[in-house]
């Protein structure tokens, strides 16, 4: 790779969110489908340790509600769970785990009974099927007082892992931060989806 032309520069000149470094698909930020019924947990697993490192969650369509929480320090700490938002950070040396739901834009009705007049047909109860909603991912880093993103040599290798028992789907995030050569460990995360308990 021409170490002039950093990976930003060719998202940005190829007008994609992803490109191929090394035969191995890089992107800009990923997107995943989920549902309103599901519950997404993300794991930071390593982090680069000199650079405060994040990874940022939005929704689109939704609203995100924290659910559990492991911080990353022994100090008693608490969260107001009645705190609902479009979009959460997680930085790498304050959060070990963090699991959220998702709340509707605008609440629907589950179930709604639907009269049919067609060959005498009893009214019936019809269940919605779960609205999808897109969860856009992506890190940041900080340097000094400013945060950092999509700038230099940032992108994110996703890798598909084996889905435990009752998920849906789990993958691990390789980010790498936009300083210096690229490096997919600066941020590693797993994120697994499945229904909410």
């Amino acid at each position: 790779m021409n170490s002039a032309r950093t990976l930003a520069d060719r998202f940005r000149t190829q007008r994609t969110d992803r490109i191929r470094v090394d035969g191995v698909e890089v992107l800009s930020m990923t997107e995943l489908s989920v549902t309103e019924d599901d519950s997404v947990e993300i794991v930071i697993e390593d982090f680069r340790d000199d650079v405060e490192q994040s990874l940022h969650v939005r929704a689109k369509k939704a609203d995100l509600q924290i659910t559990d929480h492991v911080a990353a320090f022994d100090e008693p700490y608490e969260f107001d769970e009645s705190i609902i938002s479009t979009s959460i950070t997680l930085v790498a040396d304050q959060a070990r785990r963090i699991e959220f739901g998702l709340v509707p834009d605008e609440p629907e009705l589950d179930d709604v009974d639907v009269d049919v007049d067609v060959d005498d047909t009893e009214p019936r109860s019809v269940t919605k099927p779960a609205r999808p909603v897109t969860l856009q991912v992506w890190n940041s880093w900080l340097i000094g007082d400013a945060e950092h993103a999509w700038t230099g040599n940032s992108g994110v290798v996703v890798e598909e892992l084996d889905v435990p028992d009752g998920a849906d789907a789990r993958l691990r995030l390789w980010c790498s931060d936009g300083l210096g050569d690229p490096q997919f460990d600066d941020l590693v995360v797993v994120i697994t989806i499945g229904p909410k308990a």
